[in-house]
Parts: C-alpha cells; structure tokens; sequence
C-alpha cells in the first residue's frame, strides 16, 4: 500500500505452504476501531471528548485524502475501519475492496476534476448498506463515493448513532443525514450530540462539522467537496461558504435511496416536533 501516518501501515506477511495459510501484520491499535468505542463495545470503556472526536476526524480525512492523492478508490469507509493508536490518531485500515483508479483507465468516464477525480468507474456494487453512495447501487466507483460514507462516519462520530438507525418525523423515517438537516434547520443541533460525549463542546464548531458532513452525503457526487477540501475545512484553512450557499439554494438530500426508508404512517408515529432517539 502507501506511508501515511493516518493510514494503517502492513509491517509484514506470513504465509504457511503446510496449512496454506497467508496474513498480513499490521500495527497492533491499541485503541480499536472508532466504531468500537461508539458503542460502548471497547473493554477499555473509553468516552470521546471534543476534541479527541476532532482529532479523529481530522485524522480520518487526512488519510482519505492522501489514497485519493494516489487515484485509490477506499469503497468501504466507515467507524469500522477507521482504527485509532494509543494517541487516538486516526488511520485508515482495511483495503480489500480497494480500487486503483489507474488500473481501469479504458473502463474510466472522465467527468473532470483535479487530478481526474470526477472519474468514475462502472463495477460490481460493494460496500456497507448505510455508508455506501446511491450511485454505488448504479455499479458507478469514484472518489465522491469515499467522501459520502465519510459524511456519514463524521455524523456518527459526532452523534454516536447507527448510519442505518431512523428517527420519525411527521410519519415518516429520517436517514441520519436527513435528521441531522432536520434539526439544523430548525437551530436544535444540541438533540444531535452524542449523549456519551464527556464535557462541553463548542457549538460553533459542532455545526460545522455538521454543515461539511451535509455537503459530503449530498445525492450529486459532483456537489461534494473533494477530501482535500474537507482537510482543510477541518484544519480551519479554509471555508465552504460557496458550497454551503449552493446547498441551502436546493435541496441537498433529495433524490432516491439516500439513506432514508420509505414507511407509511402506520409503521411511524406522527410527531409535532423533530423526535430524538428513543
């Protein structure tokens, strides 16, 4: 694979001809996986303060970012395979699913971009069910498709809930990213923070995160910041303003099998109000 600090580094391989038998030695993390520690299923019963949860966040996209550098395709990012060393530092683990753009140069519809990254590729749909961009279900590949499963890796990290998990609202079931847009609208970001999350934390920040992670999971792959921009959004360098006000002007999350599920009222009960997690 790559060096990057924030992806997981293969120290070695065995292999066994009497068993045959083939591993790679990764980095021992002593941390787990951001999911893990998400659901309370770490042994060490860790609890993600702000800070830490930006860091990991920074981290994540960092590495995201450098495999798009080197026109890789990651097709699985998710809490589960973001691991997290005994400084929290973010990396990347798990390339199976991995796609070398350069390899698929003849199949490739170039659709602009820098350094090609509009591309897409046509293949088999592969992914989480939760994580994976629409398109995916077209067979459609590109690096947009790792920036949609991070817009919903970064709404998890922040509100500690389930990508496939649904929140009722007028009868019907609200993906996570159309909730999170749901209470954003109507200014109740506070209902979105994880409940597990020690301390205060700073709500402008927290909004946005949310903002970038609402631009990240939008239904047109071509609307969706490039991984490099959301680094620097993260590090403070820069802003999204005009991708923000391009967002608000239309309707960012519509379009079909965008996380939400349809349901007739009988199957939600109707709320006034936006409801929380139950």
């Amino acid at each position: 694979m790559t060096c990057h600090r924030n992806l997981i580094g293969v120290l070695g391989f065995c292999s066994s001809t009497k068993h045959r038998e083939q591993m790679l030695v990764y980095a021992f993390m002593p941390n787990g996986s951001l999911d893990s520690l998400l659901r309370g299923q770490s042994t060490k019963k860790i609890q993600l303060d702000w800070p830490t949860r930006k860091k990991i966040a920074i981290g994540a996209a960092r590495g995201i970012s450098h495999l798009h550098d080197l026109r890789i395709i990651h097709r699985d990012i998710k809490p589960g395979n973001i691991l997290l060393d005994e400084n929290f530092e973010a990396r990347v683990a798990d390339f199976g699913m991995a796609l070398f753009m350069d390899e698929y140069k003849e199949k490739a519809v170039s659709e602009g971009g820098p350094n090609g990254e509009d591309d897409y590729f046509t293949d088999y749909a592969m992914g989480t069910l939760g994580y994976m961009d629409p398109e995916r279900f077209l067979g459609r590949n590109a690096v947009k498709s790792d920036v949609y499963g991070f817009g919903v890796t970064l709404l998890e990290l922040i509100s500690g809930r389930r990508a496939r998990e649904t929140t009722c609202l007028d009868g019907n079931e609200l993906g996570l990213p159309q909730w999170a847009r749901a209470l954003l609208k109507e200014q109740q970001l506070e209902r979105l923070v994880d409940t597990n999350m020690p301390s205060g934390y700073d709500k402008s920040e927290f909004e946005k995160i949310v903002r970038l992670a609402l631009l990240c999971t939008q239904f047109d792959p071509k609307k969706r910041p490039y991984m490099a921009e959301a680094v620097l959004f993260l590090e403070g360098i820069i802003g999204l303003e005009k991708r923000w006000e391009e967002y608000q002007h239309e309707d960012g999350l519509s379009g079909p099998n965008n996380l939400s599920s349809s349901s007739d009222s009988s199957s939600c009960s109707r709320e006034d109000d936006l409801s929380g997690p139950r």
